[in-house]
């Protein structure tokens, strides 16, 4: 039974840490919900099953059966009965738990395509842009002023606080409808 309580420990343990940190982001214990899993092989083999087990716990001698009855099903399934050796000595290299919770979908909104061309305000100025071994001058615009719909032909760059997108020669980049930007080589 010691490797029973070594589990079932380290079971414990990681569902403590997943508990704490699900609760910590807003979760009710009652909203989570925890599997556990063992990942085992016959020894001398070189790959590991993701076994989920049946119990939450590994209390008893029926609980250890349960699990190494779950592999043998699984190893069975993945292999067929050819692969299994004549007598059985197991290996667990992990153990693992996870966590799940409801979330809500995320609602992805559609905006009214506008014109091709930018309004005045995403016009920041003109500046030299260096490439393909020449000098080029550049429209600079402000990402947050695009609208969806808007295009931008290269040399180009749309500028915003976090991020930068340069469009080189011979590239072309569309505002979609859900504020992506598309883009193609022209």
């Amino acid at each position: 039974m010691y490797t029973a309580t070594t589990i079932t420990g380290a079971w414990e343990a990681l569902e403590t840490q997943l508990l704490e940190e699900l609760t910590a982001e807003g979760f009710s214990r009652d909203q989570i919900k925890l599997k556990r899993f063992i990942y085992m092989r016959y020894y001398g083999q070189l790959d590991d099953l993701e076994v989920e087990s049946p119990v939450t716990r590994l209390a008893s001698a029926d609980d250890v059966d349960k699990v190494v009855n779950g592999f043998e099903d699984l190893f069975t399934r993945t292999y067929t009965l050819a692969g299994r050796p004549p007598y059985a000595t197991y290996l667990i290299n992990e153990v693992a738990v996870t966590a799940q919770v409801e979330t809500n979908k995320p609602v992805i909104v559609k905006h009214d395509l506008e014109g091709k061309d930018p309004p005045k305000a995403a016009f920041k100025e003109k500046r030299k842009v260096f490439q393909r071994g020449q000098w080029h001058d550049a429209n600079i615009y402000e990402m947050d002023e695009l609208r969806p719909g808007n295009e931008i032909s290269g040399v180009s760059v749309i500028e915003a606080p976090s991020t930068t997108l340069f469009l080189p020669l011979d590239w072309h980049a569309k505002l979609d409808e859900n504020l992506i930007f598309r883009l193609e080589r022209r």
